[in-house]
Order: structure tokens, then sequence, then C-alpha cells
């Protein structure tokens, strides 16, 4: 029987800089680049948080034009600033600039072609990454106390990918296709906070010249480290691209585009896009006064790692060798609108080497992303952040089979 299961897992705690700091060395030293791009962003989304609560930063010199992105420009930044900021010389404002950099830094390695391309920017980056081994200075620890980061939900219960961050990008460029219009991605934090950089490197790779990725908080300072960078974006005609997470209402999105309507823009220069959980595209009535880009839900990459071809590929390269999978029953596609994790149960047809056949009955579903989980027996084990799990005795019987 097939169903469209939701899991939801249970509170998740809640960790300060110093343990996200920990987790991105160790990720980097392993090479393991989504991972340490995504303590990366956790990390600069503490830092950001508490730095719009308790300073204001000094203005800076309005911009000509956006400058051109690239890792390698960013990453010489990182270097010069990070072995500042590890003296303890400068405060709080620098130590999000340095680690907001290194997130849109590993989001290229996130998006890389090969594991080629994702070593050599984690390499670009090893003396930034190597100064954070010491942790915080004191001075900025004292200002960062009881700051924690809690994991935004569309990562943690919604299956979003990194791919699917690829694809806003391409629904962005088909309806915006000028290259060289400057361009402001702002993420809304928390989980826009993970999508800014993740879309801005993947129009990066569709060959936008001028990209800068920023984040803010509904309600709070909109760019605090850099006042006068909307206006300077207004002043060269440039386009405002709002990241958030799938809306209820779209009064956060709204908020945030309000605030650049205030500063001069257009509206039709204020672009909202978030995955939508379903697959209805029409805005919010908030946002109705906005170009919006929507990823449906049935584009999704979890729909595709769900759906029957992707499933019995998967299931195929997990069996004990000698083992041949034969056919896979029951499956239907993942609906609805809940907020949790998406789950598929089906029954997997196999022979084993012997020649006899048996039948399996599992269950896959999406799992937080960077998680890995410890299998338990009958699991087949984890593909694309996909787990494979054997079914509960107790439900099999149930169900009556």
């Amino acid at each position: 029987m097939a169903t469209d299961q939701r899991t939801r897992p249970g509170p998740w705690p809640a960790v300060e800089l110093r343990t996200v700091l920990e987790r991105l060395v160790a990720a980097a030293d392993s090479g393991r680049a989504l991972d340490a791009f995504l303590h990366a962003a956790g990390a600069a989304q503490i830092v950001a948080d508490r730095l719009q609560g308790t300073s204001a930063l000094p203005a800076q010199p309005a911009l000509r034009l956006i400058p051109r992105r690239g890792p390698i420009g960013t990453a010489r930044r990182l270097l010069e600033t990070s072995a500042t900021a590890v003296r303890g010389r400068l405060g709080l404002s620098e130590w999000h600039v340095l680690l907001r950099d290194l997130a849109n830094v590993l989001a290229e390695a996130v998006l890389g072609d090969t594991e080629e391309d994702a070593a050599g920017i984690l390499l670009s980056v090893r003396s930034a990454v190597e100064d954070l081994r010491s942790g915080v200075p004191p001075h900025t620890a004292r200002l960062l106390d009881g700051a924690p980061l809690h994991v935004p939900s569309s990562f943690r219960d919604l299956d979003l990918r990194p791919e699917d961050a690829v694809a806003l990008a391409r629904r962005f460029a088909e309806r915006q296709p000028d290259r060289e219009r400057p361009l402001l991605v702002l993420g809304l934090r928390s989980s826009g906070g993970y999508l800014a950089p993740l879309v801005a490197a993947a129009l990066g790779r569709l060959e936008y010249q001028h990209v800068v990725a920023r984040t803010t908080r509904p309600g709070g300072p909109l760019l605090p480290e850099e006042p006068r960078l909307p206006e300077s974006l207004r002043r060269v005609g440039g386009l405002v691209l709002l990241l958030g997470a799938p809306p209820r209402s779209g009064a956060a999105l709204a908020s945030v585009a309000a605030r650049f309507t205030d500063a001069g823009f257009a509206a039709d220069r204020i672009v909202p896009a978030y995955p939508a959980l379903t697959d209805r595209t029409e805005q919010p009535r908030l946002l109705r006064r906005h170009p919006t880009v929507v990823l449906p839900a049935a584009d999704w990459r979890i729909h595709r790692l769900l759906g029957r071809e992707q499933l019995s590929a998967a299931v195929a390269g997990l069996l004990p060798r000698g083992t041949e999978l034969l056919s896979l029953d029951g499956l239907s596609d993942p609906g609805g609108t809940e907020r949790a994790h998406r789950s598929v149960e089906f029954t997997a047809q196999v022979a084993d080497q012997d020649g006899a056949d048996r039948t399996l009955r599992l269950t896959a579903r999406g799992l937080p992303l960077g998680q890995r989980p410890p299998t338990a027996p009958g699991d087949l084990g984890v593909v694309d952040g996909i787990l494979i799990a054997g079914r509960a005795e107790r439900r099999i019987l149930a169900e009556g089979g």
C-alpha cells in the first residue's frame, strides 16, 4: 500500500557559535563542502541576529556598481578579514562579514560540477577556516553569549536540497535574462540565509555578472553592515531577489519588499522567490504587486528522489551483492501540504543469489539536510539524503501484510 506519510522529528536542540564553528572546521577538513556550507551559514546567522540587536555599523561608501562576482576575489578578502578578526581587533560586525562571505564561497563549492571543483574552492578558503580553529575572541564571545542557532525548518523538516535553489535560480533567469543587470539576492533568515548564497552561486553559474548575496530579518535593520547598498543598487537600476521559506500568507516577504519600495524601488524591481508547498503558483495576496518566482512542490528534488525511477536505482544499488531487484510495487507520488518530511511506502520484489524470490516492505523518507543517521537492522541505507528503511513488523501486521 502506498501512502504519503509524513514524519516529523522531535525538537532540535539549539547550538552555540563555538559548536557550529567546530563542526564547520571538521567538515572543511574532511572535504564535506555541503556540511561546511551549512555550518558557515548557520554561524553567520547567529552573529547577524545578535548584531542586529546589539550594535549599528558605520556607513560605508556608496558603490558605483556591484562588483563582478567570483569565489577567488571573495576568498582573498576572507583571508584578510579572518587574520584580523581572530586577533580580536575587530568586533561583532567584522565576524558577521567574515562568516557571511565564507558561506557565500562555500555555496560555490556545494554547486561545483565535480569533487575537484569543490576541493579547489575548499582549498582557497583553507586559511580562513584554519583561523577559526581557535574560536571567537573573548570580547566577541561575550557579545554572543547565549545566542543559539536553530536549524531552519525548510532544511530540517521540508526536504529542501541545494538543487532546489538551482531550480529557483533557473526560473528567475527565464524571467530576468539580463546578465549584466546588478542583482541583490537577499535571504530572509533563517531559511533564506541558507537559500540566498546557494541561489547567488547558481546565478553566477548562469553567467550573471553582478550578484551580491546578503541576509536580513523581517522587522530588523535591512542591511546594517551596508546601509547604503540599497540606494546604490537603486541608482544603477538593479533588482532585488527576495528569498524565503514557503510562505503561509507572504507577510514576511511583503514586509521586506515594502522597505525597498519605501526606498524608491519600483514594485517590478523587487522579485520575491520561494519554494511552494503545493503545486499552485499563484502568489499570496500580499505579494501580487511584484513579479514572483515560485518553485512548485512537484518540482522539488525530493519528488524525483521518491519517484519510481530514482527509488528503483537506489534500492538496486543498496541490495547485497548477488541480489537482484525484480520490481517495485505499490508506490504513489508524494503529495499533501504538511510541513514535515515526505515518506512513501512500497514493496520491492527481489531475487536472492540462490534464486529464491522474496518481498521487502520498505519506507523511503527524506532526511534533514546534512544528517546521516545510523541505520537499524532491516534498513537498506541512505542515498541522496533518502533513508530507505524496513517497515516495522507491527505496521505490516496492522495492514494485513
